[in-house]
Order: structure tokens, then C-alpha cells, then sequence
């Protein structure tokens, strides 16, 4: 009798705390903006500094696309520009280009291949962009010049990263002017993520000075190693 009793003890413990981590993981990821389904697929991804993701194929391709985190600041584009199949793209060529308002943000492949095929989905229909960001929603397939993908985060790194980004993106839009001398609310007041497009409401300046601190791959990858080694 006393053996079943510590067992069931044992067992109610256990419980306890399998519920608590589990709502310990889904609070983490309410905090970053990631839906469950994002979550699945960033198992098997690694976000770049420049907020551009990789998912290697069981092919020898690589998945290429854009993160969450940028794909809900920007909201619906009016265009997403790819570079074409055929091409060959690195580090300083094959941008891909989120226009919208007539203001551009540019990415940069955070790897150097030559790009096998692209979303023409995604080029018809670049509104739905965020609507599955991980997922319908992947840019190009990439033939990869080094089949080990370098300057990239592995979960669970990346989500710990993203949540440093969104505190920056904070930061960064808190006291930018929207152009017409009204300060707008960027972040909802419940968990501080982002307000859906709220990257749309700023002039071009803003958006040059977004790129350049958020999107520019060398400088990006240089802080993000400087942040480890601190």
C-alpha cells in the first residue's frame, strides 16, 4: 500500500511538471511571435543574422526564405523580387527585395550557390507572405557551392536570438516618426510583439536605416559573433 502511494505520488509530480514545462515553452514562444506550426518547422531550420532562414532538403538543396520577425514588421508587400533560376548568388549578389509604398528592403543569401528553382507562388500572391513564413511561403531552392551551412543559429539558439531582435525592433522604432509628426504605436501592449506591417507606417529613410542595421549580412553575422563571445 505504501509502495502505491509513493508511486502515485511520484506519478502526480511528474505531471506537474511535464504541464509546467509545457507552459513554460508556449509562453517562450508567444514572446518571439512563433506560431505553433513555425515552431515545428524551425526544428529543422537555422536562421541567419540577416533574418533570412535555411532548411537543408533531403535532396542535397537548401531551403532559403524569410523569418517571421521580418515578415511581420513588413505585413503584406506589394512585391517580392527573387532572383532568377539559373543564377548564381552569394553573400554580395542575387538580393531578393520586399517592396512596399514604393520604400525596398534588400537580403542578401547568407550562403553562395546557384538557385535551382523559385516560389512563383510567392511572386504572384506576395501578400501571403507571412502566413506561413517556414512553410508555402520558402523563396528559392539553392544548390549550395559548401553543403555545410555556415553563419546560421540552430534552434533552440535562434529563438532566444529572435527574442533579442524583437527587443532592438523595439527599440529602434520607439521614437521614429511615421513622417506626419505622430509617434504611432509599433508594439501590441500584450507581450510587446510587433504590430502587424508595423514597418509600413515609416518613410524610406527609416526603412534605409532598418536595412542597415537589421539586414546587412557581414555586419550582422560580425555582432552576432561579438554577442556569443561576450
Amino acid at each position: 500500500m505504501t509502495v502505491l502511494l509513493v508511486l502515485t505520488m511520484v506519478s502526480i509530480f511528474l505531471l506537474i511538471d511535464f504541464f509546467s514545462e509545457k507552459k513554460k515553452k508556449v509562453e517562450s514562444l508567444r514572446s518571439t511571435g512563433l506560431s505553433p506550426t513555425a515552431w515545428r518547422y524551425l526544428h529543422e531550420t537555422g536562421v541567419a543574422p540577416n533574418h533570412t532562414w535555411l532548411r537543408p532538403d533531403p535532396d542535397g538543396l537548401v531551403t532559403m526564405g524569410i523569418d517571421h520577425f521580418l515578415c511581420g514588421l513588413v505585413g503584406s508587400p506589394d512585391a517580392i523580387t527573387l532572383p532568377r533560376a539559373g543564377n548564381r548568388i552569394d553573400a554580395k549578389s542575387g538580393t531578393i527585395e520586399i517592396q512596399k509604398d514604393g520604400k525596398v528592403l534588400h537580403l542578401f543569401p547568407p550562403i553562395a550557390g546557384h538557385v535551382i528553382s523559385v516560389n512563383t507562388e510567392l511572386l504572384r500572391n506576395p501578400k501571403g507572405i507571412g502566413r506561413d513564413p517556414y512553410g508555402a511561403a520558402w523563396c528559392l531552392k539553392i544548390l549550395p557551392d559548401d553543403p555545410v551551412i555556415r553563419n546560421v543559429f540552430q534552434i533552440p539558439t535562434s529563438v532566444e536570438w529572435i527574442r533579442t531582435q524583437l527587443d532592438k525592433a523595439k527599440e529602434f522604432l520607439a521614437n521614429k516618426d511615421t513622417g506626419d509628426g505622430i509617434l504611432e504605436p509599433v508594439f501590441l501592449q500584450d507581450g510587446g510583439l510587433p504590430v502587424d506591417g508595423a514597418l509600413t507606417g515609416f518613410d524610406k529613410e527609416v526603412w534605409r536605416e532598418f536595412e542597415e542595421e537589421f539586414l546587412c549580412l557581414g555586419k550582422s553575422v560580425e555582432r552576432s559573433r561579438k554577442a556569443v563571445l561576450s
